[in-house]
C-alpha cells in the first residue's frame, strides 16, 4: 500500500509538471468516456504514470523510478494474469550504450543498480509521445508504444540520417499501477516531423502539433473493447 500511495503521488507530481508547462498534446483521447477504459488506465491515467517514471528516473530518484515497476513473481504467466498482478517480465535497452538486454534485463533485483548507473551518465529520458494500444490479453491491462528522446554524457552524437529519438513499448498493470514491460530500442531512423505518430504510432496528431515542442503527444491508437 505504501509504494503505491508513492506512485499515486508521483503521479500527481507529474501531471502538476505538465499543467505549469501547457497541457500535453492530446489525440483521439478525449473522445472515449474514462469508463470505457480499463479501471486506473484512462489515458490521462496511463500519461501520469509514465511521466511519474520518466520524471523520477530524470531526477535521479532511483528508489522512486524502482518502485513503478512490478515485483518479480515466481509464478508463471498466466497464474500471475489470474492472481490480478502480472510480475516484472523486463527492462530493455537496445542501444549499444546501455545496453539491458537476455537475462540482465529479466533480472528485477539489478533494475535500480542500472537506473543508478545511468544516472551517473546523466541521462535523460523525454517523451516525446505515447500511444496506448488496448487491445490486449490481460483484461486488466494496456499496452503502450513511446518515442523517447534520450541524452546521456557516454551517448555519441546520432548518426547522420538519426534522429536521436528512441521507439519502446510497455505494459501497465491498472489495477497494481505497475510497469511489467519496458522496452525501449535504438535510434529511429526516420527524420522526426509531424506525420511521426502517424506512422509509427498508428495515431494521428491534432492539428498544429510540434514533434520538437516541450509537451508530449498523448494518443489512443486501438480502441478499448466495447460491450
Amino acid at each position: 500500500m505504501l509504494l503505491c500511495m508513492s506512485r499515486m503521488r508521483l503521479a500527481a507530481a507529474s501531471i502538476a509538471v505538465v499543467a505549469m508547462g501547457g497541457m500535453a498534446a492530446t489525440a483521439d483521447a478525449g473522445k472515449i468516456a474514462s469508463s470505457s477504459y480499463p479501471a486506473g488506465c484512462a489515458p490521462r491515467d496511463v500519461q501520469a504514470l509514465v511521466l511519474g517514471f520518466l520524471n523520477a528516473y530524470n531526477a535521479g530518484a532511483v528508489a522512486e523510478a524502482d518502485r513503478f515497476f512490478a515485483p518479480a513473481s515466481n509464478e508463471d504467466l498466466v497464474q500471475d494474469a489470474k492472481d490480478g498482478e502480472l510480475g516484472f517480465q523486463w527492462y530493455s535497452v537496445g542501444s549499444s550504450v546501455g545496453q539491458r538486454l537476455t537475462a540482465d534485463a529479466s533480472n528485477r533485483e539489478t533494475l535500480a543498480t542500472y537506473f543508478g548507473q545511468r544516472h551517473e551518465q546523466a541521462e535523460q529520458l523525454s517523451l516525446v509521445s505515447l500511444s496506448l494500444n488496448y487491445r490486449t490479453w490481460l483484461a486488466h491491462g494496456v499496452g503502450f508504444v513511446f518515442l523517447l528522446r534520450r541524452t546521456a554524457a557516454d551517448l555519441p552524437t546520432p548518426p547522420r540520417g538519426k534522429t536521436g529519438v528512441t521507439l519502446g513499448k510497455g505494459g501497465l498493470n491498472c489495477l497494481s499501477r505497475t510497469i511489467h514491460v519496458w522496452s525501449a530500442g535504438g535510434y529511429v531512423t526516420t527524420q522526426l516531423t509531424s506525420r511521426t505518430p502517424r506512422r509509427i504510432l498508428q495515431c494521428t496528431p491534432p492539428r498544429g502539433w510540434n514533434p520538437r515542442a516541450a509537451q508530449p503527444l498523448i494518443c489512443v491508437s486501438q480502441r478499448p473493447a466495447t460491450h
